[in-house]
């Protein structure tokens, strides 16, 4: 009964987990997998008490087009050593039907010197950034900025959603310890230290 109620209406992301299939029937935008039930689109969580049906109601919003100074969010989808790919579904939350790419180079990433965009952040991680340049195909972002960063990440091992602790992300599930460029907004919730020790 408690996870129904914590995942009615709640933002979902494409691979998100949202139950297992004793609590939930698969429903429209979901898929199974070892008895465990994902999410395959971004949009809004809806549970059926009464059928006990689990689905994803994809968002249909037009898209817009970013500009320089907009913040966006999105999940990451590649990752290599200087840069990352972001999928963008938000602009200034504004929920868009056709997600874009954008690139994070590591360069903009933090105001110190990084070496590895895996530091910054991983596949999978849903992030904050604003866009700083539009002149190219593809948007290039910063996630300089307290507000900005890593709001939500999963744990690399187990699969589970990551909880601040102090710098560093720790898994719930497992007790993995994972680093991010942690946004103050992480999760919702406000990250002791700012996610960076304030160097951010």
């Amino acid at each position: 009964m408690e996870n129904r109620k914590k995942l009615q209406n709640k933002f979902i992301i494409p691979g998100e987990k949202l139950g297992v299939i004793e609590e939930f029937i698969p429903g429209s935008g979901t898929y199974e997998d070892n008895g465990a039930i994902f999410s395959t689109t971004v949009g809004c969580a809806e549970i059926d008490p009464m059928e006990k049906t689990a689905k994803v109601k994809p968002y249909t919003k037009a898209p817009a087009i970013p500009k320089e100074g907009d913040v966006v969010s999105g999940l990451v989808v590649n990752v290599q050593d200087k840069l990352a790919i972001i999928e963008i579904y938000t602009i200034n939350d504004r929920i868009l039907h056709l997600p874009f790419s954008a690139v994070l180079h590591i360069a903009n990433s933090s105001p110190r010197y990084e070496r590895l965009m895996g530091d910054i952040c991983k596949r999978g991680d849903f992030i904050k950034a604003k866009v700083i340049n539009v002149k190219n195909r593809i948007p290039q972002l910063t996630t300089v900025g307290r507000e900005l960063g890593v709001i939500r990440a999963f744990c690399s091992r187990c699969g589970e959603e990551l909880t601040p602790a102090g710098r560093t992300l720790i898994c719930p599930a497992c007790g993995n310890k994972e680093v991010r460029k942690i946004s103050d907004e992480y999760y919702g919730k406000k990250v002791s230290g700012g996610g960076w020790g304030g160097w951010r």
